[in-house]
Parts: C-alpha cells; sequence; structure tokens
C-alpha cells in the first residue's frame, strides 16, 4: 500500500452480498448489503475478524444505537454485512480508489473508524500515519485488528506452503506490536485496550485447505464459522485493539 491514492479503482473479486456507490467525498464509498447471508461465504479467517470487531463495537454502544462507521482498508466492505442497521462506508485503494493514508474526511467525521488487518500490508514507517488518520476522523471509537506478532513462525509455514501474496506481506514486513498501537493510539487521545482473539491453530490449517483444495476449504469454512465461531485458542491469531476518545 502508498500512501498515493490510485488513479482508479483496481477490480477484485468482490463479496456479492455488498454493494459500492459514491458519496460526496472522492475515494469513499457507502456500501449497501445486498444479501447479509453472503458473510457465511467468506474466508474463515476473514468472518472471524468481521464478526470480532462488530461484536464489539455493539458491546460498547449498545443494540439500539446506530452508528456512522467508516472501515478503512476494508476491501468491499463486508463488514457492513454483519452491522445491520448501521451506516457503514469504505475507503480501499484497490477498491474505491481512497488511500488509508490520505483520507479525505473531516476532522472526527465518523463516530468510529475500524482498519482490519491491513496496517500489516503498510510499510513500517507508514504504519504511524494509518493510526494518525484512523484517530483522526473518528469522534468515539476507533478499532485497529491485525495478526498477532505470535503467529510469524506460522505464517512462514504457510508462505512456504502457499506463497500467498498477503503473507508475504506479513513475513517481510513484519507484525505491529500491541504495545506500539496502544502507545500510538493514546498519543491522539484514546484510551485503549487490547483484546485476543480467533485461534491460530484453526488459521493455519484452514488457509492451507482454502488455498491447496479450495473447493473443499469453502465447505469447511462454512461450517466452522456457523458451528465454531468461539472455539479457544491457545494462541491467538488476532491482537484487536480498541481505543475509546478519553474524555479527560
Amino acid at each position: 500500500m502508498s500512501d498515493e491514492p490510485a488513479t482508479h479503482a483496481v477490480p477484485i473479486r468482490m463479496s456479492p452480498g455488498v454493494r459500492l456507490s459514491e458519496t460526496e467525498r472522492q475515494g469513499v464509498s457507502r456500501v449497501e448489503v445486498v444479501d447479509a447471508e453472503e458473510r457465511f461465504a467468506l474466508p474463515w479467517d476473514r468472518f472471524m475478524r468481521l464478526r470480532a470487531v462488530a461484536d464489539h463495537l455493539r458491546r460498547i454502544t449498545g443494540e439500539c444505537r446506530t452508528l456512522t462507521i467508516l472501515d478503512a482498508g476494508g476491501f468491499d466492505g463486508a463488514l457492513a454485512m454483519f452491522l445491520p442497521g448501521h451506516e457503514v462506508e469504505v475507503i480501499d485503494r484497490a477498491t474505491t480508489g481512497g488511500s488509508v493514508l490520505r483520507m479525505p474526511c473531516a476532522d472526527r467525521s465518523y463516530e468510529a473508524v475500524v482498519s482490519i488487518d491491513a496496517i500489516e500490508h503498510v510499510p513500517v514507517l507508514e504504519r504511524g500515519r494509518l493510526v494518525a488518520e484512523a484517530a483522526r476522523t473518528a469522534s468515539e471509537i476507533c478499532i485497529i485488528n491485525f495478526p498477532h506478532p505470535a503467529t510469524l513462525p506460522a505464517q512462514k509455514l504457510l508462505l512456504s506452503l502457499t506463497d500467498h501474496r498477503l503473507i508475504r506481506e506479513h513475513v517481510e514486513l513484519g507484525l505491529p506490536e500491541k504495545a506500539w498501537v496502544i502507545d500510538q493510539m493514546a498519543s491522539c487521545g484514546f484510551d485503549c485496550q487490547a483484546i485476543p482473539h480467533g485461534s491460530l491453530a484453526v488459521f493455519v490449517s484452514q488457509f492451507a485447505l482454502q488455498n491447496l483444495a479450495p473447493e473443499a476449504a469453502a465447505q469447511v469454512s462454512r461450517y466452522l464459522v456457523q458451528a465454531h465461531y468461539e472455539e479457544p485458542f491457545t494462541v491467538p491469531l488476532y491482537q484487536m485493539v480498541v481505543g475509546t476518545r478519553s474524555r479527560r
């Protein structure tokens, strides 16, 4: 990911459960949910992290409140399928042409800004800018989710098996440390907590299957997300740093 916005959207495989439409902010799209049931067709690891963030947003604000949410680096905005009734917009270089490092949004223009598994794909020296931009545009809540650094040996194994581009970026760029993300968010005026979640053991087998036997993986993934979402873990797959704007 570069700090320069793309000049045009790059086609990727989007979930048929969502549709994007333009907003008045160039590079930011509104997400419309076409079929929320399509969330169960997402790869296991993506379903897990999107649902975890959505569940935590509801825990903070309650079930009755409608939030304005910016999904920073969220590809197709599939997060919206987990947040019925909320107003979700997305910025992503591949789909909307916008840069999460230079967002065309006013300060505190969204009640919640989330960035889910984007920061580890940004060069290390630019990661502080991503956190600062997410914090700048959030009036109340800022959530940064990323793979736990303890997963790096597993990521290297998966890279040797699949040569997957995104896993390669995890290995070559390195994974953020929880303490560093918390320090960055605190300097922007947020009180933070870190929440580990997701099973690394399930991820390793499921990601390998997804890339080596995709048809079988799709069936296994749907079973796992429906029957084993809350599977316990010994090593977490993700860290979710949740910041609420300080009232001090």
